[in-house]
């Protein structure tokens, strides 16, 4: 057996069942992990060449952490699935402004994939607060309508009580 295999001798006690006993160990040693798989920046260099083939390749080995890091922002599955398909348009769109010695390709989708959610978050927040200021404006609306009623009779009532005053009080 070898140095990194877990060692084990095997003893005869007489009559009873053998015995087993850990010689030596090294458990904690494990083979590199090698990660299978097409190379992501290989990938890339085809697809900045127009290779679809490349790019269908580089969404397979991309797709689930550009997912995962888009609904650690949002939170919500399906617009998370819409935002996460934005940042592949603009990964074909932009594959040429890919620099390889700048950052690796899952650290540039990341970014970008951050970067879309968060911008999703803003515009969701500007549409709320849009909805918002034009409900208070409709309902200013109508205070101020109301405000000019009221006045237009509080004027009214004013003008028939001075009318009704003789000269020298009026």
């Amino acid at each position: 057996m070898g140095a990194r295999a877990l060692m084990l001798a095997v003893e005869d006690r007489g009559n009873s069942a053998p015995y087993m006993r850990v010689v030596g160990t090294d458990r904690w040693h494990h083979e590199p992990i090698v990660a299978s798989g097409p190379d992501p920046t290989i990938l890339m260099e085809r697809v900045q060449h127009g290779d679809e083939a490349a790019f269908a390749e580089l969404y397979d080995v991309l797709s689930a952490v550009v997912f995962g890091t888009v609904k650690r922002v949002l939170r919500d599955p399906a617009m998370s699935e819409e935002v996460a398909q934005e940042v592949f348009v603009e990964l074909w769109r932009t594959a040429s402004r890919f620099d390889a010695e700048r950052a690796s390709v899952s650290t540039w989708a990341v970014t970008l994939a951050r970067r879309r959610a968060v911008d999703r978050v803003r515009r969701e927040q500007s549409q709320r607060d849009r909805i918002e200021r034009s409900a208070l404006r409709r309902d200013g609306e109508a205070d101020a309508t109301d405000d000019l009623v009221l006045a237009s009779l509080d004027a009214q009532r004013v003008a028939r009580a001075l009318a009704g005053l003789p000269a020298d009080q009026r």
